[in-house]
This record gives structure tokens, sequence and C-alpha cells, in this order.
């Protein structure tokens, strides 16, 4: 299950406590499951001094220290993207998160969004140490094909997100809308690509979309299983 932390200009936030932490232990040991954290703020550094997003990332892990977290996801800040001196900045930020909060790097899983290629990710995942998220939606919102990525993004990611993107009566491409709106041809494929992958798929819907989500997944799974036999 994935928990999506936020935080607020005045401060607000939705940070578990130690009756909320104690309360999300219990439902992962009562169901065998596991946790990833979705940190609340873009990742970028500031020259001359740390980044606020790296303080909350940090807040963050030591908040939900005693849960069973597979990964943390996280955005890298696209303002210019794949400039080097973006590279350069979001290199530095990374590299400060994997030697400041004290987890395995590889728990730390960048994700690729949609407002910049992919592979602006992956170069920075590569050369700081850190892990993945592949993000199939982010991919289809940009009109991209998620199954031409597979053989770079799949060995390395340890979180897969997964949602359907569709026009809105504007034409434009909205995510994270419940998968069922996907055709099903789509779905399939991609199912097909991830059924030898162990990792934690997600299905990053809201949750009045859920049950339908779930429904075409399962449907999915059905049919990839019958076709391979």
């Amino acid at each position: 299950m994935e928990l999506v932390l936020w935080t607020t200009a005045d401060g607000l936030h939705n940070f578990p406590d130690a009756a909320q932490v104690a309360r999300l232990k219990a439902i992962a040991s009562a169901h065998d499951m596991t946790y990833t954290v979705h940190l609340p703020m873009d990742v970028q550094w500031t020259d001359g001094c740390e980044h606020e997003s790296l303080a909350l990332a940090a807040r963050v892990v030591v908040a939900t220290s005693d849960l069973p977290v597979h990964s943390y996801v996280f955005h890298l800040e696209g303002t210019d993207a794949g400039s080097d001196a973006w590279h350069t900045n979001r290199a530095k930020a990374c590299a400060w998160l994997c030697d400041h909060i004290g987890i395995p790097r590889e728990k730390l899983a960048a994700e690729n969004l949609e407002n910049y290629a992919p592979d602006h990710v992956a170069s920075i995942a590569d050369n700081t140490g850190v892990g993945r998220t592949f993000d199939i939606g982010h991919v289809w919102k940009q009109g991209g094909d998620p199954l031409a990525l597979i053989p770079g993004w799949l060995p390395q990611a340890r979180v897969v997100h997964l949602h359907g993107a569709a026009p809105d009566g504007h034409a434009v491409m909205r995510d994270h809308l419940p998968l069922s709106v996907m055709p099903e041809a789509d779905i399939d494929a991609m199912i097909d690509a991830l059924w030898e992958w162990d990792g934690v798929l997600t299905l990053e819907v809201f949750e009045g979309d859920y049950a339908p989500s779930r429904a075409a997944l399962d449907e999915s799974i059905r049919r990839v299983a019958a076709a391979r036999g």
C-alpha cells in the first residue's frame, strides 16, 4: 500500500504520529504487507544550503522508520529537466538523501514524471545508485509506449505505478484515472510484460476509482494467464 504524504506552506501535514504508526504497523502485520511511502515534495538541491525537500524527506523517514517500508518514492523537481545544471543539481540532492537519511539507497525510488523524459530519471538513478519507480500511467499520459521502456526500466524498478490516462473534454490528457479507461489490449500488454517481475505494483488511483481499477486488473490477469496457458 502506498502512503502519500503531503505538507503545506503553512505547516499542515499528514505525517503519521506514533499512534497512527502503531495502527499501520498492526495492519501490515495482519495482512502480511509492506508500504511504499511517497515523499511530500519534489527533490532538488539549492547551492549553498540544503533544500527544504531534503529536510522533509528526512522527517518522513524518521516518522515511518518503525513501519515495514519497501521503498520511498520521490519525484525529481522538473524545472529545466535535462540540462546539465538540472542533472548536477538533482544528482546532488539524491546523493544527500543517500548519505543522510540512514536507509539503503536502493530503497529510494525515483519516479518518472509526465512532464519530462524518463531517460533523465534513469540517468540520475544509475549515477547515484538510487532505485526507480516506473510509472506506466505517466508514460501513457505523455503519449509514449511503456512497453518500449520495459527493457531499460523494469530490471531496475522496485515499484510500478499503474493508472489510466485519457483526454478530458478539452483534449487535455489526464492521468490517475481508473485503470478501466484504458483499452484491454494496453492493460494486457503491460500485465504480460510484468508477469515475472518481482516488485511492488501499485494501483495509484483515487479511492473511489479503486474498485473499477482492481476489477480491470483482475480481469487482465485472468486473460493473460489463459493466454500464457
